[in-house]
């Protein structure tokens, strides 16, 4: 864990800056070029364990892949491999991780430019690089990213940042949005003190009018064992969530199971409906999204919000609930302890 605990110092005390996009130097494990039709894509590998991130500037400074091999953990959408905002100015889709500001209960205004926009992005030091939004109009912040992976591991540290770039008050949470390869299983705990009847709870309603019922969630995707909520991620699109009070959430795909750490804070108001983790999946992919409590920021004001990712490779494919549920038994207490 030493390893470990030095990138979650690194995450947790340094701050990011933006910083001009430039000629990246010439920097360990890091190189750059055309990834899927974006130019400026900036790749940084850990030959030791195997593992690539590919960070995309281009649009959103996103990380659309993060695998194996070419194993890709991360879902990519082909038919839009290569556009951008600027070419392509009606809405488009695609995969990969982000960072989106919530709740998503809210409505908040549509905000492309953080979201889908162009990012600057660079490399500053070995296996470490940075991403910074433009101000987005519709909404007035700036989210910036250091991405850092491990090359002895391939775990990768990130840090989300949310700066209030207006002259007023503004309060948001953090919402990672990470789309994965569809068809596997899901998982993460259940709080025991749950605020929701069930210790889960599922999105009803429509667009604008979304709520989370912890008194009635059902699905046949999902199965409880004890504490551990595992979930198929296939079929009719779905949302469910949950106030666990341990932070991480996992993903079994083929012999990969791929956790996501997130730091969880009991005493702070989560506003998406009270879940500080939620779960997504349709035919094609699933979604895995911590959320950050919400926060208020004056002007000028910044908020962080770390993870911290690690990929462990299965001695077995896992092909049931079951099966999920023993492969959750592989993985490390979070780094960020509970």
């Amino acid at each position: 864990m030493r390893r470990t605990a030095l990138i979650i110092s690194l995450l947790s005390l340094a701050p990011i800056q933006p910083q001009a996009q430039e000629a990246v130097p010439d920097y360990e494990g890091i190189s750059v070029g055309n990834y899927r039709g974006w130019s400026g894509s900036i790749e940084v590998s850990a030959e030791d364990a195997d593992v690539t991130a590919i960070v995309v500037p281009a649009i959103g400074g996103r990380v659309c892949f993060y695998g194996v091999g070419r194993d890709n953990i991360i879902w990519e959408r082909q038919d839009t491999f290569g556009k951008t905002l600027s070419t392509e100015p009606k809405n488009f889709g695609v995969g990969g991780y982000q960072i989106d500001i919530g709740p998503e209960l809210r409505g908040i205004p549509r905000h492309r430019v953080l979201w889908m926009g162009e990012h600057s992005g660079k490399a500053v030091g070995d296996y470490t690089i940075e991403t910074t939004s433009a101000k987005d109009p519709a909404i007035d912040v700036q989210l910036n990213k250091r991405i850092l992976l491990d090359p002895e591991t391939g775990d990768l540290g990130i840090t989300q940042i949310l700066k209030n770039t207006s002259q007023n008050d503004v309060a948001y949470c953090l919402w990672d949005r990470t789309l994965v390869q569809g068809g596997g299983y899901a998982m993460f705990k259940l709080n025991n003190k749950s605020r929701f009847k069930k210790k889960w709870a599922m999105r009803r309603g429509q667009q604008g009018n979304w709520h989370y019922d912890g008194d009635t969630p059902d699905s046949d995707n999902v199965k409880i064992y004890g504490d551990l909520l595992v979930a198929h991620c296939d079929g009719p699109a779905t949302k469910i969530g949950a106030d666990t009070d341990e932070g991480w959430i996992a993903y079994a795909w083929r012999n990969y199971l791929f956790v996501k750490y997130f730091p969880v804070y009991p005493d702070k108001e989560y506003t998406d409906g009270g879940c500080r983790v939620e779960l997504y999946w349709n035919e094609r992919f699933g979604e895995l999204e911590p959320l950050s409590p919400e926060v208020r920021l004056v002007a000028g004001e910044s908020y962080q919000f770390p993870e911290f990712w690690k990929i462990i490779e299965l001695k077995k494919e896992v092909r049931s609930h079951k099966d999920a549920r023993r492969a959750a038994k592989e993985i490390p207490d979070s780094p960020f302890g509970r």
